[in-house]
């Protein structure tokens, strides 16, 4: 898929997303919230986690990472590796909501939705108003540098496992 910023978007589907929603969920929780996060702006009311990893974090990474590496093939000849940068879950209640923000000074910025009851908000990118709908096991690839933000949430509990990955040459 491509968007009106001119830059490809990969969408995917973990195949073993339900046996990996709750050991997530209960990441989610373990890492807990706190107030401020280079994401979220002054209207904000989403909660963000502290950056974290876990055993399911990493199955989540990697495979974003192998999805990138099947997009891009000729990463892997230049001797570069695609990696983990950071990760974090966001969580969302009803009428909770993020402003247009981006992510770099990573590359590649990925959500995956863990959690998405009916009435969950998509993930919108901002110049181009295209909507990606929130559904659970789905992870949205994009360059970090394109804004993106979420709507007001209209169900009690939205959680998503987001993060960034970067280039390592050196690997």
């Amino acid at each position: 898929m491509q968007i009106s910023e001119k830059l490809d978007v990969i969408i995917g589907y973990h195949p073993y997303h339900e046996s990996l929603r709750q050991p997530l969920l209960d990441d989610c929780i373990s890492a807990g919230y706190h107030k401020e996060s280079p994401y979220k702006g002054r209207d904000d009311t989403s909660k963000f986690s502290r950056h974290t990893s876990s055993k399911s974090i990493n199955i989540i990474g990697s495979w974003v990472n192998t999805l990138i590496c099947n997009k891009y093939p000729y990463l892997g000849p230049q001797g570069w590796k695609v990696k983990i940068g950071s990760s974090w879950f966001t969580s969302y209640g009803r009428g909770d909501c993020t402003v247009p923000h981006d992510h770099e000074p990573g590359y590649f910025s990925w959500v995956y939705f863990v959690k998405s009851p009916r009435g969950s908000s998509p993930l919108v990118f901002t110049s181009s108003g295209k909507r990606i709908k929130a559904e659970e096991g789905k992870v949205v690839i994009f360059r970090s540098m394109v804004k993106h933000h979420c709507p007001r949430n209209n169900s009690d509990h939205r959680v998503a496992l987001v993060g960034n990955s970067v280039f390592d040459r050196n690997h």
